[in-house]
């Protein structure tokens, strides 16, 4: 446990198109000192880009584990529960993350979809709130910022903007104290990103 480290919540937001998904992918590969990645995966959308066979059963997560990459279809173990799944997954990346030394990153894209208006799941509050704990920080992707719970917004620690035209959406990264109208006119592939935590900003490209 490490109980000084500090809470590290991105979201990667932009229109379909615009870049995210390949942003966050390239993250995942290139990010230093990662010890393992959670990703939920309930479409193969990762799997099959990635060229991995995802992780369907109990025994193929916690095989994967070790390499580092841990790609959950749960379409096996929740057909057609996919609430239940999603608990689970962040439940069981919390506690995975407990065992040994090193970053990791639980990611989840739209998780909007796993939520009501008046709350969260309890397993992805906890990693949010506590996952730091256990070098557990979590990533969030999606086209949809306005539907997010406010209290998963609250704690974000780092946006990262792609190309951004829908009004509620613009709003809702509005709140957060950035200037979201920079996103409107962005190119596809082309990014920014602010801080936070500790004010800051950069900007990239992919292509």
């Amino acid at each position: 446990m490490d109980f000084a480290a500090r809470r590290e919540v991105s979201l990667v937001c932009g229109r379909s198109g615009s870049g995210k998904s390949t942003f966050v992918l390239r993250y995942l590969l290139n990010a230093p000192g990662v010890a393992c990645r959670f990703v939920f995966d309930p479409e193969e959308e990762v799997a099959a880009r990635l060229r991995v066979t995802p992780a369907r059963k109990p025994e193929e997560l916690e095989a994967a584990v070790p390499s580092g990459w841990v790609v959950f279809d749960p379409s096996t173990m929740f057909p057609g529960a996919p609430d239940r799944a999603f608990r689970f997954f962040c439940a069981w990346a919390f506690e995975v993350s407990s065992r040994g030394p090193g970053r990791k990153v639980l990611v989840v894209d739209e998780a909007w979809r796993y939520s009501d208006p008046s709350s969260i799941p309890e397993e992805l509050a906890l990693a949010v709130n506590t996952g730091r704990k256990r070098g557990l920080s979590v990533m969030l992707s999606t086209q949809r910022p306005h539907r997010l719970h406010g209290d998963l917004v609250a704690e974000v620690t780092e946006l990262v903007g792609f190309q951004v035209t829908d009004p509620l959406a613009l709003q809702a990264l509005r709140r957060l104290g950035v200037n979201p109208e920079e996103l409107q006119s962005l190119p596809l592939g082309r990014w920014i990103a602010w801080n936070l935590a500790a004010p800051g900003r950069l900007a990239g490209r992919l292509f």
